[in-house]
């Protein structure tokens, strides 16, 4: 415990002082102290999970659009037309990265030409994949209404929300009579899992966490019992006085050769102005320790740096 945390227990209630002493506050302060870590971790791996699977999504792509590729120049050489009016709608996008709208160009394409059934059959494929690129938006989605209903992520924007809403949308139409199967189905599992297993739990924390706070605020609400001082906004300074000036009027050090009065007073003086002794942080066992040092150098002093020996009487403060 630091000297500031022991000021303010000094003024608490009974109450707080009753859960202090269950360790009930400590439980309630730690859990509110660690949230912030545990809920970036679960974005964090939730996130990461997401992110895996359109990893895996993008490489099917690829391989999808690879093989749409080849079915063009077989195309070509087979039927003429045919071939040319399907490099011009391939020339229009980007086959590395822009599945979407491969699949959205090519949709008229396989309709007009009953004989591209291999054109067909992928497109079905990422048309599937489309619908884990849903999942996986939505998913995201979910969160990001999570953190911005709870406004506990400052770098998250309702833009940001919509954009992601929209994506999922414009996925789920591009996937709309797909039966999921395969490769997909394995991947929609894992988006599942993902959503029962970290995804679930950050939503939990979260919904904890307004309840920690609302005990918090509850708590805290009247936690110091101003009566017990004509200063209701006692500081760290206040408290600190009061505990040197006890120490020294309470401690009778035998082995000073000054009027103990004198050695009391000198030492009241001293404290004062020992930078250590002035940190709320420091702890009370580091507060002792530094003032028990302060007596033997006062000690010291009385005999001339030639007596180091001291013996104290230590009351309770």
């Amino acid at each position: 415990m630091t000297l500031e945390e022991a000021e303010f227990l000094i003024m608490a209630t009974d109450e707080i002082k009753e859960k202090a002493r269950s360790g009930e506050l400590l439980e309630l302060t730690t859990w509110m102290r660690d949230f912030h870590v545990r809920k970036q971790g679960l974005i964090t791996t939730t996130y990461d999970q997401l992110d895996r699977v359109m990893q895996q999504v993008n490489v099917m792509e690829a391989e999808i659009i690879e093989d749409l590729t080849d079915e063009v120049e077989e195309l070509q050489s087979l039927n003429k037309d045919d071939g040319a009016t399907l490099q011009n709608l391939f020339s229009a996008v980007d086959l590395s990265t822009r599945s979407f709208e491969v699949l959205v160009l090519l949709e008229g394409y396989v309709e007009k030409n009953p004989k591209a059934d291999d054109v067909a059959i992928k497109l079905d494929a990422l048309r599937q994949l489309m619908g884990v690129r849903a999942a996986v938006a939505q998913s995201k989605a979910d969160i990001q209404k999570v953190l911005l209903d709870k406004e506990t992520e400052d770098n998250l924007s309702n833009a940001d929300y919509l954009s992601t809403v929209a994506d999922a949308d414009a996925f789920a139409g591009a996937a709309e009579g797909s039966e999921v199967s395969g490769e997909a189905l394995t991947l929609l599992g894992q988006v599942e899992s993902t959503r029962s297993g970290d995804m679930a739990s950050l939503f939990a924390l979260l919904s904890e966490h307004d309840s920690k706070s609302q005990e918090m605020n509850e708590t805290f609400v009247n936690f110091c019992d101003y009566s017990k001082s004509k200063q209701p906004l006692a500081t760290t300074d206040n408290f600190k006085n009061e505990l040197l000036k006890f120490m020294a009027g309470n401690i009778f050090v035998r082995d000073s050769r000054d009027r103990y009065q004198k050695e009391q007073m000198d030492r009241f003086v001293a404290s004062n102005s020992v930078s250590a002794l002035n940190k709320g942080s420091i702890t009370l066992r580091e507060f002792a320790q530094t003032y028990a040092r302060l007596i033997d150098t006062l000690v010291d002093a009385s005999h001339n740096f030639r007596s180091p020996k001291i013996q104290a009487n230590y009351d309770d403060f």
